[in-house]
This record gives structure tokens, sequence and C-alpha cells, in this order.
């Protein structure tokens, strides 16, 4: 895992992993409610919005995702990254 955060409600958490996978857990039951597959190298960071529909998730693949988290899928890749 390389980065963990909380919704704004403090119900929801995501994880990053090296594989490049993101897992969305429901708490406090632990339960996983999605794994956001898609990057094609370790993910270094996720955030979610304000209201916590989206999550932002910035990976080693030089992308930046933007998940809707209603529908656990990707709407936005942006590949203007150079580093």
């Amino acid at each position: 895992m390389l980065a963990v955060t909380f919704d704004p409600t403090g119900r929801l958490l995501a994880s990053a992993s090296a594989d490049g996978s993101i897992n969305l857990w429901e708490l406090p039951s632990g339960r996983l409610l999605a794994n956001l597959g898609g990057h094609t190298n370790g993910v270094c960071s996720v955030s979610f919005s304000g209201d916590g529909s989206r999550l932002a998730s910035t990976s080693m693949d030089g992308t930046v995702r933007i998940w809707n988290l209603q529908i656990h899928q990707c709407d936005r890749i942006l590949t203007e990254h150079s580093g």
C-alpha cells in the first residue's frame, strides 16, 4: 500500500497500491466495496472530492485518473504529465 485517504464523511477509505489498483473500503465494517483498476503502474496518491462523489488518483504511469464513485468507473484520464 502506497497511500490511503478517508472520504469527507469518514465512511469510506481508499487505498492505493504498487500494483496499480485502488481499493475502496467501507468503514467501520472493513468490507471491500470495489477494486478500481486501470493504472499500469503503482498508484502514488489518492484524494476524495469535497462531496465524496469522486476520487482522484496519480500514478507512476504518468496519468491522473478521476473516478466516479457512484458507478466505480474512471470518468477522465489526464495524460500530459512529464514527470
